[in-house]
């Protein structure tokens, strides 16, 4: 997925490669999550991160994962 690796000379050029790699990623990781897809999800994001919702702070993929799993009991409808 994505177009990583590609670079080019041209700032342009360069800055519409880079968009469409995030818009990948973030849709990659939106579809993820709608699907269940835990593994998925956690490598969406890099080793270390640092994720803060105001409530709490996560910093490791399996961290974010689980968050996601109670999340998951009030907010999706998987029938």
């Amino acid at each position: 997925m994505g177009v990583s690796g590609v670079t080019t000379s041209d700032p342009t050029v360069q800055l519409l490669l880079d968009r469409a790699e995030i818009y990948d990623v973030l849709v990659g990781y939106a579809l993820a999550v709608e699907w269940g897809e835990w593994e998925r999800a956690r490598d969406s994001f890099a080793e270390v991160f640092t994720l803060d919702d105001g409530e709490q702070t996560i910093t490791t993929g399996d961290a974010l994962v689980a968050s996601l799993r109670r999340l998951e009991r009030f907010t999706f409808n998987r029938d």
